[in-house]
């Protein structure tokens, strides 16, 4: 698990990743392995090059173009 910062205050830049394996092997001539993998991204939309303050919402009501 990572729990990481980003440059702007309260944006997070967190993941969880699991990779669980598991073989089963029922004889000497037969092998079953299963693998799984789950990855959960949680970061918001801040990490973008522009600041959404005068990008998506108007700032003094005028906008960066």
């Amino acid at each position: 698990m990572r729990e990481g910062k980003t440059q702007v205050d309260t944006v997070d830049d967190d993941r969880i990743f699991l990779a669980p394996s598991f073989t089963w092997k029922p004889s000497d001539d037969t092998t079953l392995t299963v693998l799984g993998a789950y990855q959960r991204d949680r970061a918001g939309w801040g990490l973008q090059f522009l600041p959404a303050d005068g990008t998506v919402f108007r700032r003094n009501g005028r906008r960066i173009r």
